[in-house]
Formats: C-alpha cells, sequence, structure tokens
C-alpha cells in the first residue's frame, strides 16, 4: 500500500521522526520498539495470507476502531502457520483463533512479542526499554479447530505454529 511505503520511507528519513526505525543517542544507533515490532512480524513471514475475518471491540477507543486487529498466513505445504496480532489495547485481549484444519492438535508454538504495559514507552532514552521477548506456549485446538492465544496489552505479536 502507498501508506505503508509512505511510513517506511518516512521513518528511514530521519531518527527524530515520530516512528523512526532507529534512535540516536550519544552511543550510536539503536533499535526503536518500532523497529523490534516490524522484526518480531518479519522473523515469522510465511508465503500464503489466508482469508480471514477479525471482530474486534474497541475499549482502548482508538480512532482505527478496533484494539486488536490480526492476520494468519500457511506455507504452501499448510504444516506451518503464522499469526499476526496488534493490540492496541492496555489490557492483555484474548485473541481467538478457528483454523478447521488443526482440529483436535496440541501443539507447541512460538510466541513473539514486543509489550509494554505503559502506551508511551518507546527506547528514545533507554535503548531495551522495549524488546523482544519470546517464549514457548502450547496451544490446543478443539474439535472444531478453536483456540485461544492471549496477546499483552499495547503489542505486537506473532504466533508461529508447526505440526509436520
Amino acid at each position: 500500500l502507498p501508506q505503508v511505503q509512505g511510513m517506511h520511507l518516512h521513518s528511514l528519513g530521519t531518527a527524530h521522526g515520530p516512528w523512526p526505525l532507529f534512535n540516536a543517542s550519544k552511543n550510536g544507533l539503536h533499535p526503536s520498539a518500532v523497529y523490534w515490532g516490524l522484526r518480531v512480524l518479519r522473523d515469522s513471514l510465511l508465503p500464503n495470507v489466508l482469508a480471514s475475518k477479525v471482530q474486534s471491540r474497541n475499549d482502548a477507543k482508538s480512532i482505527g476502531g478496533h484494539d486488536v486487529r490480526a492476520a494468519i498466513m500457511t506455507d504452501n505445504a499448510k504444516q506451518n502457520y503464522a499469526v499476526w496480532a496488534v493490540n492496541r489495547s492496555g489490557i492483555a485481549s484474548k485473541l481467538s483463533l478457528i483454523i478447521p484444519a488443526l482440529s483436535g492438535k496440541s501443539l507447541s508454538s512460538r510466541f513473539s512479542f514486543v509489550s509494554d504495559a505503559n502506551k508511551k514507552s518507546n527506547n528514545y532514552a533507554v535503548a531495551n526499554n522495549v524488546s523482544p521477548q519470546k517464549i514457548e506456549v502450547t496451544v490446543s485446538f478443539d474439535a472444531l479447530g478453536h483456540a485461544e492465544v492471549e496477546l499483552p496489552p499495547y503489542s505486537v505479536s506473532a504466533l508461529q505454529i508447526s505440526f509436520k
């Protein structure tokens, strides 16, 4: 999208803009919270984006009219799935997934995210104030392919599911 391309060009143009990828300090450049959020997503990228439906409340009263947005991807063999999610709310939110191909499976998955309960947190003054976290979680899908994952507050998250 032109808007996304414009945002990325803007972020590369200065270390002092509203969404820089790197922040400057007396010790040199260090990754911003925006950079880490994009990195979490990039590390889990898969080639096929699946059609999905997202419903969300707007408890955060964000301009976009939603708390959570998500997308799901898979590889060509449909053996690996990735779920990208953004939680704009200051409280943890449940992400409800329905993936019929995973019905009845309980899978160890990698959950990576960038989060801080303070929405004004950033990496301007402290280089590692907001940084990626990676944990292993078990995601259990019921007979209909339904599972839930908890998204941290103010987070960018990626869930990697594999059933090879």
